[in-house]
């Protein structure tokens, strides 16, 4: 032959097992039973990871309002500081003014007279 004979893929490939039938009526029914469980424990176990999710959602949007609230808080603050900084700025000018011409001397006013 001139190519290479391709092996079958099946006759290699592993069989998955069958379960073994139940033998008597009791059986199927604990078998039944068994998985009955086993399936009501899986979805109690999801019904605990999704309220536990949801208390977990819960949190973080209470934090984010909790952090919404206090950068406006900050925002608010720091526009006072402002306001009182240029009024102080406003004041401590004036008083410069008022300073400088409380201290000068008339013209009209003659000391050596």
């Amino acid at each position: 032959m001139p190519y290479p004979l391709l092996r079958s893929l099946t006759s290699n490939a592993a069989t998955i097992p069958s379960p073994v039938p139940p033998k008597s009526m009791e059986e199927y029914r604990a078998r039944l039973t068994e998985s009955e469980n086993e399936g009501a424990t899986w979805k109690r176990k999801y019904n605990e990871a999704m309220l536990e999710m949801e208390t977990m959602s819960g949190r973080l949007e209470q934090q984010d309002r909790e952090i919404l609230k206090q950068r406006r808080q900050m925002i608010e603050r720091d526009e006072l500081l402002l306001v009182k900084d240029r009024l102080l700025d406003r004041y401590t000018n004036k008083k410069k003014r008022m300073d400088f011409f409380s201290s000068a001397q008339s013209d009209f006013d003659d000391p050596s007279v």
